[in-house]
């Protein structure tokens, strides 16, 4: 109930989003230290703690992967992201995220998981009372423009979330944490990273205070390209790999 209350009143205030995204990599201990040390100057987000799945789709050719794997400056990618179960009447967002020169846009509109099933699928655009009807047709434009989107990786994982407010900066810190993939149709999710590490993200319109950079700095915490999409798709190919091999070599021992 509290989570379907949380989608509904992020559904105007987060419409429409353009920040400065920084990624980092912490252990346990330094994100012990670092809640230790700037503590009282973080305050717990609206939504603070979350389990957050995400539903990533892409071309038969994965196009869209294969963007975000060449380093280029321009990337986008389309998702149904959700803080509950996924059934058929569960409120989802479906979002547009895109990337230029270090700067994040990202468009959504919440719907059921229904509608955003026909909306991808079939490009029918659901029945909403939402005064964002242009970011439906964007994502409908993204729709023709990348043919046969089907759902390719499921991520889900733990979120911590913070705010820093003072003076003219405006910081929203995430922790995320027990970070989990699976293929689409594959029915049990595995941690793709180590259960000790943390990625952390800083999202600000503008850069960050000097004191926060310091900290970090002091503390051997630096900024990394870590992506969770990635990531996640780099062990579904080594568990490919794995399962063609494991056929291979039962085949060889029949037919020899």
């Amino acid at each position: 109930m509290g989570n379907t209350k949380n989608m509904q009143n992020a559904r105007a205030f987060h419409a429409s989003i353009s920040r400065f995204e920084r990624k980092y990599l912490l252990t346990s201990e330094q994100y012990s230290i670092l809640k230790e040390e700037i503590g009282e100057r973080m305050q717990p987000d609206l939504y603070p703690t979350s389990t957050i799945s995400s539903l990533y789709f892409d071309t038969p050719s994965e196009t869209l992967l294969t963007y975000a794997l060449s380093g280029a400056t321009f990337k986008e990618k389309l998702r149904i992201r959700t803080y509950t179960d996924l059934s058929p009447d569960a409120e989802v967002f479906v979002e547009l995220k895109r990337k230029s020169n270090g700067t994040s846009y990202k468009r959504r509109e919440m719907m059921t998981y229904a509608q955003a099933q026909a909306l991808i699928t079939d490009n029918t655009p659901p029945s909403l009372e939402s005064e964002n009807k242009n970011i439906i047709s964007e994502i409908q434009y993204f729709l023709q423009k990348y043919e046969n989107l089907a759902p390719k990786l499921y991520i889900d994982y733990d979120r911590e979330s913070f705010v820093i407010n003072e003076e003219k900066y405006d910081i929203r810190l995430t922790v995320d944490t027990n970070i989990r993939c699976r293929d689409y149709d594959a029915e049990l999710s595995e941690n793709i990273i180590d259960r000790n590490l943390h990625i952390m993200e800083v999202k600000s319109p503008i850069t960050v205070p000097l004191w926060f950079a310091r900290t970090l700095s002091n503390h051997g915490i630096y900024e990394t390209s870590v992506s969770k999409y990635k990531t996640a798709y780099a062990v579904s190919k080594e568990k490919e790999i794995s399962r063609l091999k494991a056929k291979y070599t039962t085949e060889r021992a029949f037919n020899v």
